[in-house]
């Protein structure tokens, strides 16, 4: 099977709008497949379309930078893994692999985007997105989360020209969805309807220190345990990281 890429922009001074179109095969391993678990051959698969309609506004006033962005996209001929099993006491993975040939899928989502400087030292960056796609939840074959938002905050200092200083915290938000189960077996994702994985809030901080060409660097990744749920679910079954401590130093050696 033959498969192409097609980019077409249009880019002015606050504005720029879109299109791609692409074709491409199913993988291999989606085609045909054969192990101690599974087994298939799927030589009637099609070529996967795909076409993605984008518009993007932004506006830097003194310094703070706004962007709004809407993206539609339609997938036809969509391949999935799908597990089939029901939940119950000896629940266990039943998973096909399955092609959209009815009518295939779309997803549309706008992003806002909103970046701060406050004198030179003081900084805001924060997104949000929200996805929005057709048809009941438990049959739709691609899934993300409806509501996506990230904001980092930081503070900087610098001291001397080659000496200066970061403080601050990377906040990221998502809300409750039916996220992809992870198999073992085939290592793959594969959509689920078992599972719903909750809303959550991670909350980082960090300190970054530059000395010349150097960089020291403490985080603190998900300080925000222990002031709501203590564990939280990136994908069915998978808890995400606890709180822990990192450092490093980023060290070039050249002037």
């Amino acid at each position: 099977m033959w498969k192409y890429n097609l980019n077409i922009s249009f880019v002015n001074q606050f504005f720029k709008a879109g299109y791609s179109q692409a074709r491409y095969s199913p993988t291999l391993q989606q085609i045909q497949y054969a192990s101690n678990s599974y087994a298939w051959q799927n030589n009637a698969f099609k070529p996967i379309e795909t076409q993605t309609y984008y518009a993007k506004i932004f506006k830097t006033v003194q310094r703070q930078r706004f962007e709004f962005a809407l993206t539609h996209t339609e997938v036809n001929n969509y391949v999935y893994y799908l597990d089939t099993a029901k939940l119950d006491n000896h629940w266990r993975e039943q998973i096909i692999v399955k092609q959209d040939r009815a009518k295939g899928f779309n997803i549309t989502s706008f992003d806002v985007f909103a970046d701060f400087n406050i004198g030179n030292k003081f900084f805001i960056n924060n997104q949000v997105r929200y996805s929005m796609s057709a048809g009941d939840v438990n049959y739709r074959s691609y899934r993300v989360p409806t509501v996506y938002a990230s904001s980092l905050i930081y503070y900087q200092l610098r001291f001397k020209k080659d000496l200066g200083l970061q403080i601050g915290v990377d906040i990221h938000h998502r809300s409750a969805y039916k996220a992809d189960a992870y198999s073992v077996a085939l290592q793959q994702f594969v959509v689920q309807n078992n599972f719903v994985a909750k809303a959550y809030t991670v909350v980082d901080a960090f300190i970054n220190l530059k000395v010349k060409s150097a960089t020291v660097w403490v985080k603190g990744s998900q300080i925000n345990q222990y002031f709501g749920p203590q564990v939280y679910f990136v994908t069915p079954y998978y808890p995400g990281m606890k709180m822990a401590f990192h450092f490093g130093v980023n060290w070039p050696f050249f002037n």
